[in-house]
């Protein structure tokens, strides 16, 4: 059995193809024995894993026979959201730990944005790790209009914490109007007063709404 596992790792080291045939056999001798009995489910799963990259390898290249599931799940979340989502449910990985690594991934590619928010907002995920999550790992790439869209489905924010986000994102007359629908009349004036132009004008003007 040894002999047989530092062939099948030499072979992913050298991304040479492995042999299906190699892997049932491990697990078949694995079983045989006591000592070795307790280590035929963790084969079963890097049977499953390898068995799983070398028939995504056809496709994606970058993948590789050997790497850790994670690792390989980056790759599928950049190509096929939907088949991420399916392969971690066949190798059991939680719907956080998913999600956190969808919005790492699709965060940092300006082109998957559109993509990220569809996920948060339609599939769920701003729900399982929550969307200040989202708008927070935005803000901190600098991706700041990004991270805006995410601020109106922040429940867990304070009114304040909103209202500097909105204006952090460069979107001030959403900061107004978040503090004109809670009826904040004197933030409303600590904004009005803190700003000139059109800035004050909008804020000064909900006050004016308020007061009516």
């Amino acid at each position: 059995i040894g002999r047989l596992i530092i062939d099948i790792v030499s072979a992913v080291k050298s991304n040479k193809p492995i042999e299906s045939t190699d892997l049932t056999k491990l697990q078949s001798l694995a079983g045989r024995s006591k000592q070795t009995q307790s280590a035929v489910p963790y084969i079963k799963s890097d049977i499953k894993l390898l068995k799983l990259q070398v028939e995504l390898q056809a496709n994606l290249h970058s993948i590789l026979p050997g790497e850790p599931l994670l690792e390989t799940l980056q790759i599928i979340i950049i190509v096929d959201l939907k088949q991420a989502i399916t392969v971690s449910r066949k190798f059991n990985i939680s719907p956080k730990q998913l999600t956190g690594l969808v919005l790492k991934v699709l965060a940092a590619k300006s082109d998957k944005h559109t993509e990220l928010y569809d996920y948060a907002t339609i599939n769920g995920g701003g729900k399982i790790i929550g969307f200040e999550t989202f708008f927070y790992e935005l803000a901190k790439l600098g991706e700041r209009r990004q991270a805006g869209l995410y601020l109106p489905f922040c429940k867990k924010m304070t009114i304040k914490q909103k209202i500097r986000s909105y204006i952090f994102c460069g979107m001030w007359k959403e900061a107004v109007a978040e503090a004109g629908s809670k009826n904040e009349v004197g933030l409303l004036k600590s904004m009005a007063e803190s700003r000139t132009g059109w800035e004050a004008s909008v804020a000064s003007d909900e006050i004016e709404r308020l007061s009516k």
